[in-house]
């Protein structure tokens, strides 16, 4: 159902199209859903791949707009992915999927 509302709807859920911050519309216009992400990695030691696929669902965005922000983040150095046993993983894994929800809720932080 989410994925036939954002097909509709470019603009909220309504739709999707991410552009990192740092424009000249950054200061007037900011992504919710980038905004919810740095918080909640700014509010706990660990996230889990499991927890940022609820809450995206909860705010009524997919995955794939998750991994394009981590992906953003991880190119500007803000943001490092690990292992549940803290060892570093490849760039743009992030494990964010109804099966890694199901089977590896705490694959990375």
């Amino acid at each position: 159902m989410l994925e036939t509302k954002w097909e509709i709807d470019a603009d909220e859920g309504k739709g999707w199209s991410y552009r990192g911050t740092g424009s000249l519309f950054s200061a007037f216009k900011t992504n919710p859903l980038e905004q919810e992400l740095i918080k909640m990695l700014s509010n706990s030691n660990k996230v889990y791949n499991g927890d940022v696929y609820v809450n995206a669902l909860r705010l009524g965005f997919l995955p794939m707009h998750c991994n394009e922000i981590f992906t953003s983040f991880q190119t500007q150095g803000k943001l490092d992915v690990l292992l549940d046993k803290n060892e570093k993983i490849r760039i743009g894994a992030f494990y964010i999927s109804y099966d890694n929800y199901k089977n590896n809720y705490s694959k990375v932080l």
